[in-house]
C-alpha cells in the first residue's frame, strides 16, 4: 500500500512526474490511498515543539489530512 504525500509527489515531479503517479494509481487502486497528505509548516513545527501535529495545531491541513488517512486506513480494515 502506497502513501503520497505531498512532498513526495514534489520529489517524485522530478524523476518521474505528475503522469507516472497517476499511473501507478490507476493500475493499484486498492493499494494507493485517496488521502494525501499535504506539506505544510506545522507538520514541520510539532516535532521541533515535542508535541505531535494533533496536540500542536489540530486544525492544520496536516492534522487534518493525517485523520484522512486514519480514517481510509480504518475503513479498508473493516471490509
Amino acid at each position: 500500500t502506497t502513501l503520497f504525500r505531498s512532498a513526495d509527489r514534489a520529489n517524485i515531479t522530478g524523476k518521474f512526474g505528475d503522469a507516472e503517479c497517476l499511473k501507478l494509481e490507476e493500475a493499484f487502486p486498492q493499494k494507493v490511498f485517496n488521502t494525501k497528505i499535504r506539506n505544510n509548516v506545522a507538520i514541520a513545527e510539532a516535532p521541533i515543539n515535542g508535541v505531535d501535529i494533533f496536540e500542536y495545531d489540530p486544525k492544520s491541513n496536516g492534522a487534518i489530512d493525517y485523520n484522512g488517512i486514519v480514517s481510509e486506513i480504518l475503513g479498508r480494515e473493516t471490509k
